[in-house]
């Protein structure tokens, strides 16, 4: 009997104060609006609500709580829960932690939820019941068919920094992305994007609230550093420390950009182009390289200003 216990043959209450406890065994609320569950009804004799688990989404319920059918100390006994993890109570759409939980196993080793909650109500009462979900927002992996090298994951600054070959499509390129059990992203993994800009994923945990977004940067390049093998442009010196020289072999647009994303330098244009760096915090920048129908990306490494 989970919804009742005796203490012992005598108390020291008075009469009245049980008689809401005995409407509340006896004149059981009546269950309406379950999902996620289907409802057994009210079992007097163990003092408890019995329900069967559907699926794996949360459930939910109400119980019509009136001054006849009280709803007092109920008990909840799920049968096909899932997890042995701490469970999430709502009640009335409010997070409680004043409830008792355990769960219990049968010989088919199938799981059964008991939640007691001490509570009296005499209006309708909506419980919802769910499992202990995670909150984590990590990318754990990325990875590109055309990638040279193990992608970059920050996971202080929630960044991943990943190369291709110079000359790679990077308007059309399909990431592979491990995040979080439970978690979502968006965009998805597998989906084809654009990364002639560093792109945004947001990552939402499995709690369905907590979420955060990701900087993805795909750098193109080249086999030999500073001067590419159509002598296209060179860039030097790197790491730098207060000015950065482009020389490029045709007129070519270049842009910075930090790790996040913003435009730190606006675009110059020429093809022997200096860069005053000195006012930007050290830290990895990416310089955009825009030359005729070319897009490259360089990751440029800003030493701190003497």
């Amino acid at each position: 009997m989970y919804g009742f216990s005796n203490q012992g043959s005598t108390t020291t209450q008075n009469v009245t104060s049980v008689i809401p406890a005995v409407n509340g065994w006896r004149n059981s609320a009546a269950v309406s609006g379950t999902t996620g569950a289907t409802s057994q009804g009210y079992n007097l004799d163990q003092r408890e609500y019995n329900f069967t688990r559907s699926g794996t989404d949360n459930i939910s319920f109400t119980l019509d709580g009136s001054s006849a059918t009280p709803v007092y100390n109920p008990c909840f006994v799920i049968s096909n829960w899932s997890t042995d993890a701490p469970s999430t109570l709502h009640v009335n759409g409010m997070p409680s932690t004043n409830f008792k939980q355990g769960v219990i196993y049968d010989t088919a080793g199938i799981q059964t939820l008991i939640i007691y909650v001490p509570m009296e109500a005499t209006a309708g009462t909506t419980f919802t019941i769910a499992e202990n979900q995670s909150s984590a927002t990590d990318v754990l992996a990325f990875s590109l068919p055309e990638q040279i090298d193990n992608a970059t994951i920050d996971a202080t600054n929630h960044t991943v920094s990943i190369s291709v070959a110079a000359g790679t499509n990077v308007s059309a390129l399909t990431p592979t992305i491990a995040i979080s059990t439970g978690a979502a992203i968006s965009p998805a993994s597998g989906a084809v994007q654009d990364f002639t800009i560093p792109v945004t994923y947001t990552v939402t945990a499995e709690d369905a609230t907590t979420s955060q977004n990701w900087i993805v940067t795909v750098s193109e390049v080249n086999d030999i550093l500073g001067l590419d093998e159509e002598t296209r442009w060179s860039i030097y010196p790197n790491p730098v420390e207060n000015i950065l020289h482009v020389q490029t072999k045709n007129s070519a647009h270049v842009t910075l950009i930090d790790i996040q994303g913003k435009r730190v330098i606006r675009e110059v244009t020429g093809t022997d182009m200096t860069l005053e760096l000195a006012g930007l915090n050290a830290g990895i920048y990416i310089l955009r390289i825009v030359e005729g129908d070319h897009i490259h990306f360089r990751r440029i490494m800003k030493s701190r200003s003497n």
